[in-house]
């Protein structure tokens, strides 16, 4: 089964709950032309599609209302597949960009019985696309007015980090059970580094982006390499995708003998890029999610393959934990740019504790391993479906 990142981590929590003794399947809203079957997986893949779309939604003024239509469709797409399979409790992750009229529909029907994983603060995100148009206003105005309205049916909220939850909690006025738990990460997919040596004449820094997004904060650090003067060269190494007007910033400050793109690559051929950067650039702007405080899957693969890092937000698993404090830099959460000179002298101190690839890993074994959130998660639904 091809899936993306998300979709693997729903594979992966399929699996995991499984394991735990709590029978789980799995259902995938897809663009495929028909059903799919994985019962090695225990996933269904549902097609989802936009056909026989009424005259009305093409005449003038209502094709604005067309995107009440597609969610329409998608909810019944999901109220159809529900019907075939017999379950206490349905996990979700929050349906963002189709929380309207047709959503507090589906939330009346399945009352009490849904309970949502939360991962951002919606409106936050949305308004950070810049979109404009009817389309968008239409969305923002439902997921202001009617999604905490909807919420109110769900049995419970997951957030993956304390700022998440108490959002979400306040938009149902505290009448819906909720829990953080944050991002897990499965430790033993990745080995741990071997560091390079440091010679205090040139710092290679190693940031692991995925997924293109504003939270990366990719061109604070940019900005920061512009106007660094220190006498240490510093060069950065990005895995994975970043936004477009990166590339022109780096242009613009002369900058490409710097900055190494390596594209995407798998986790065996990361390794070796890890092996050879003497640090790490975690999250450096979620706060243009809205957000101080976050559980990243980059700041928990750091962990696990035992790479230093600075991060401009709070993480639910390190913050106020001694034994971590070490091993990582906290910078402001704000579109300043990033301070080499800080991050120089913070790699001179760490790069100087031998153990620390295996002191980080011990850490990461003990509190973000992807099984001990999913026993969290596990003995969260069977509190919920208990009463």
């Amino acid at each position: 089964m091809q899936a993306s990142g998300v979709q693997k981590k729903v594979v992966n929590k399929i699996k995991a709950l499984n394991q735990l003794g709590l029978e789980t399947k799995g259902l995938f809203i897809s663009s495929a032309n028909k059903e799919v079957n994985y019962p090695d997986l225990n996933i269904k893949v549902i097609p989802y599609q936009i056909t026989n779309v009424p005259k009305i939604y093409s005449a003038p003024f209502f094709w604005r209302f067309h995107v009440y239509y597609e969610n329409k469709i998608f909810y019944e797409t999901i109220d159809v597949a529900l019907q075939e399979e017999d379950f206490d409790l349905i996990l979700f992750r929050y349906p963002i960009w189709y929380a309207d009229f047709n959503f507090l529909r589906f939330m009346k029907k399945y009352h009490k019985k849904i309970v949502f994983e939360h991962n951002t603060i919606e409106i936050v995100e949305m308004q950070a696309y810049n979109r404009e148009g009817f389309r968008q206003k239409y969305l923002l105005f439902n997921e202001n007015k009617i999604a905490p309205k909807a919420l109110k049916h769900a049995k419970g909220i997951v957030g993956v980090c304390g700022e998440i939850t108490d959002y979400e909690a306040h938009r149902v006025n505290h009448k819906v059970e909720s829990r953080t738990i944050a991002n897990g990460f499965d430790v033993a997919s990745v080995r741990v580094r071997t560091p390079p040596a440091y010679n205090k004449q040139e710092l290679t820094i190693l940031l692991s982006a995925g997924f293109a997004g504003k939270w990366h904060g990719v061109d604070r650090l940019i900005e920061g390499l512009h106007i660094y003067k220190g006498e240490v060269q510093v060069k950065l190494k990005i895995i994975g995708n970043v936004l477009n007007e990166i590339h022109p910033l780096i242009k613009k400050y002369h900058l490409e003998d710097k900055v190494e793109f390596l594209g995407n690559l798998d986790s065996e051929a990361a390794a070796v890029i890890f092996d050879e950067c003497h640090i790490a650039a975690s999250s450096m702007a979620m706060h243009r999610n809205g957000l101080q405080e976050a559980s990243t899957l980059k700041t928990r693969e750091y962990l696990s393959r035992g790479i230093p890092f600075f991060i401009s937000n709070i993480d639910v698993d390190t913050e106020n934990n001694e034994s971590i404090a070490p091993y990582y830099l906290k910078i402001p959460g704000d579109d300043s740019p990033v301070n080499i000179e800080d991050v120089v002298s913070f790699a001179e101190r760490v790069l100087q504790l031998e153990n620390h690839p295996t002191e980080m890993r011990g850490f990461a074994e003990s509190k973000v391993d992807f099984q001990l959130k999913m026993k969290q998660l596990k003995d969260f639904l069977e509190q919920l479906s208990s009463h």
